[in-house]
């Protein structure tokens, strides 16, 4: 796997908080290592190199499905089945718990990855629109919990 010399930090959203979220982790990670910050969307697979770091962040919408954005990428994924082994990737998902689809769009998309071969790096983080967290400080601790993994990745 190659050293990640630069991070593609993507979002899928509904109503704008899955962006937000992105922008947080963009700061957090934007002082190691190059990033480039893009809707999912606009995100096309010929901007993967062997050197990218993904970091998604994506939103549950209506019973589970995929925000605006990630129904468009996880199409692509699924239509194309691309080798993503040389891949690590970082997830970061948003979602309400009196929902029995709690984050399941971000669930579906880092399984999703997995099968196509991609590592993920840190932990699945996890928003609750519930809880008593703002979307922008819960991905700024995220985002501070995942730096050691993306270090460890640049010094390897």
């Amino acid at each position: 796997m190659a050293i990640p010399t630069h991070a593609i930090i993507a979002y899928g959203t509904e109503t704008g908080n899955a962006e937000l979220a992105a922008v947080e982790i963009e700061a957090a990670l934007s002082n190691m290592i190059q990033s480039e910050f893009v809707s999912l969307t606009e995100l096309e697979l010929e901007q993967f190199h062997e050197d990218t770091l993904l970091v998604v962040c994506c939103s549950t919408y209506g019973d589970g499905e995929y925000s605006d954005g990630a129904d468009v990428f996880a199409e692509a994924l699924n239509t194309t089945r691309p080798d993503f082994s040389k891949f690590n990737y970082a997830i970061f998902g948003l979602g309400d718990t009196t929902y029995e689809t709690f984050n399941f769009a971000s669930i579906k998309l880092s399984k999703l990855l997995q099968e196509l071969g991609a590592t993920r790096i840190g932990e699945h983080g996890m928003h609750d629109a519930s809880s008593a967290d703002y979307v922008d400080s819960a991905a700024q601790a995220w985002a501070a919990e995942l730096t050691p993994f993306v270090r460890e990745l640049i010094d390897a």
